[in-house]
């Protein structure tokens, strides 16, 4: 076996180390790609050629032909023109855990206050992931003009409107719970079959129906004809669903003064910025330090966590994006949480398992940061800025 393992192997001179390749192959990359987009299409290269790679050999023979790695590389020069988004996760498919991690979201709550079908909310679900996790690509690799996703949703937003307006004319007062459904349900069809909007050249079904799901995942549509009295959003682990900041913290509710009070929120920060000083021997970005209490006390996000801080980041981004649509607003939510507690000494707090939990999960996170790149890189990677 090591013999033919060695027996396979071929040296090739000055051959590029495994450092130095994604330089190599974006200089390669410079012929096909616009000015400053050679990076998003070596990603673009790489996504096809490693599943590519595992499918040669495992189909026996080992072999690529040239004229396929050609036709691919011409895919990626049509998808890098500066009027043309790339599309390459309009097919992806999600597997079973990560289509039920999204099982609870807002936007498949409203979806079952319709009474909309569980086979239709799984090609909701599916749709979610593959828009939202194309959005977030296109997002990382600098593809997006300023205000264009907003402009898009807005468009969204004002087209879904007068419709929504003209169901709830046509429910009167009397309208029982089967006719506010079945109007929801036609309102949600249209979304689902005729909306058809386009964002820049793209106009792919996935899009449309995915942005609608994360407007309505942020409550702005619906398409119960209540939807805004309905639903409210909600958060889990050891973040409360309302919060008082004006209260005092005896007068505050008892969930929100035991675990995001200063003490706690302090020790939590605390754990991070040391571990992340023991490996990087650097002070803790500041601006980094907001995002770290709704990655711990969210415990659905806590959960997704890495297991080791050797986790590729952008790696772990691309997989979990689909799952973080609230995380933004949940940094603004914890702002003036995460400023009281900077520069304090930390208390001891009451150990309960979401306690260690988060403790554990405060250390890792500090470590996973500092094995990271340059903290405005994990920002934008998590939707957010300074």
């Amino acid at each position: 076996m090591r013999q033919a393992l060695l027996n396979s192997i071929e040296i090739v001179d000055r051959a590029p180390l495994l450092t130095e390749l994604e330089t190599a192959l974006e200089e390669s990359l410079r012929l096909i790609a616009p000015r400053g987009k050679a990076p998003a299409a070596r990603e673009l290269l790489e996504g096809w050629w490693w599943p590519r790679i595992c499918r040669a050999l495992q189909e026996g023979g080992g072999k690529i032909s040239i004229l396929e790695l050609e036709a691919k590389l011409d895919d990626i020069r049509d998808a890098m023109r500066r009027d043309t988004l790339p599309t390459d996760m309009e097919h992806a498919d999600p597997t079973h855990a990560e289509l039920d991690a999204l099982s609870e979201m807002m936007f498949v709550q409203q979806l079952r206050s319709v009474g909309v079908g569980n086979n239709r909310i799984q090609f909701a679900k599916r749709d979610y992931y593959r828009a939202f996790t194309q959005r977030s690509q296109w997002t990382r690799q600098n593809l997006l003009f300023d205000g264009e996703v907003s402009k898009f949703e807005r468009t969204l937003v004002e087209e879904w409107q007068h419709r929504f307006e003209t169901m709830r004319d046509g429910l009167d007062g009397t309208a029982g719970d089967v006719a506010i459904r079945h109007a929801g349900q036609g309102l949600y069809t249209w979304a689902e079959s005729e909306a058809r909007f386009p964002f820049r050249t793209i106009s792919a079904r996935f899009l449309n129906v995915c942005s609608y799901h994360i407007l309505a995942n942020d409550l702005k549509v619906g398409w119960h004809r209540d939807y805004s009295t309905i639903f409210r959003p909600e958060d889990g682990g050891l973040m409360p669903s309302k919060m008082s900041w004006d209260l005092r913290w005896s007068d505050r509710p008892s969930e929100e003064a035991r675990n995001l009070n200063p003490a706690f929120c302090g020790e939590i920060l605390f754990r991070t910025v040391s571990e992340y000083f023991k490996l990087r021997r650097t002070p803790f970005s500041f601006p980094l330090s907001f995002v770290v209490l709704p990655l711990v006390l969210h415990k659905p996000t806590r959960n997704m966590l890495p297991g080791r801080a050797s986790t590729a980041f952008a790696g772990w981004i691309a997989e979990c994006s689909p799952f973080l649509a609230e995380f933004p607003d949940r940094v603004v939510q914890l702002v003036p949480i995460t400023r009281k507690p900077i520069g304090r000494t930390a208390l001891p707090s009451q150990v309960t398992d979401d306690v260690a939990e988060a403790r554990s999960a405060a250390a890792l996170l500090g470590r996973w940061f500092g094995s990271q790149g340059s903290p405005s890189t994990i920002m934008q990677g998590f939707g957010v800025s300074p």
